[in-house]
């Protein structure tokens, strides 16, 4: 189980990456951060609590969205909405897992993070989004 969820988490730093070049390639955009504050969304609405994405994940993944259906990408928009709606059971254990193991093997990309104030220490991060998971 755990090396299919550090594929999850390599497939889910190249999928960020891969957005920004396809922003900054096909668009009048520089990244998601400039198409987010000139549109005006609202990303801070993203909530994913599957245990698998980190809020800032999940923030760019909403707005990665909003993004897709803007320029028409339907398809695509579908499917990292699918993303973000995953549920998995025992979420809060896979959390756990997701944070103190994979995140040490393959660590969370902040380079792409919406949100520009100023980081968290990871240790009080990390024990705010576990203690944040509402039990199922």
């Amino acid at each position: 189980m755990t090396s299919t969820l550090l594929q999850i988490r390599v497939l889910l730093n190249e999928y960020i990456s891969l957005a920004e070049t396809l922003i900054a390639d096909h668009s009048g955009y520089h990244g998601l951060k400039e198409y987010a504050l000139l549109k005006g969304i609202e990303y801070w609405h993203a909530e994913s609590w599957n245990g698998i994405l980190h809020e800032h994940e999940a923030q760019y993944l909403y707005t990665f969205r909003h993004f897709l259906t803007d320029q028409q990408h339907y398809n695509l928009a579908k499917q990292t909405h699918q993303l973000l709606i995953s549920w998995f059971e025992h979420a809060s254990d896979l959390w756990t897992l997701v944070t103190t193991i994979l995140d040490c093997l393959i660590p969370p990309v902040y380079h792409y993070e919406l949100d520009s104030r100023p980081q968290e220490d990871a240790s009080e991060q990390r024990q705010k989004a576990f203690w944040g998971i509402p039990a199922h």
